[in-house]
């Protein structure tokens, strides 16, 4: 079976790497189902909260850009994002 890959997939693998993402099924004629039969569902559930937590974390400027010149400074307030993210995900549970 002959698969053609495009230039990054043949990079990756060449790499070592696996892509898992699902495939588009537009102008395939088949379903989902079949085109994720490779598909790492636990790999997949890690990467959503890793991208989301990205996600979170851009809503900060100051994270964002970078002011500090210190490391320890930006530790700081990457870790006081994450305080103020964890604590106003706490309240609208509560």
């Amino acid at each position: 079976m002959l698969v053609l890959l495009n230039s990054n997939q043949q990079l990756l693998g060449e790499a070592g790497y696996t892509a898992n993402l699902k495939k588009n099924r537009r102008n395939t004629g088949k379903t989902q189902a079949e085109l994720d039969i490779n598909l790492d569902q636990v790999a997949c559930k890690k990467r959503f909260v890793i991208e989301r937590t990205f996600a979170l974390e851009d809503k900060f400027r100051r994270l964002v850009i970078r002011y500090e010149r210190l490391d320890g400074m930006f530790l700081a307030f990457k870790m006081l994002a994450f305080i103020l993210i964890n604590l106003k995900d706490l309240v609208h549970k509560a």
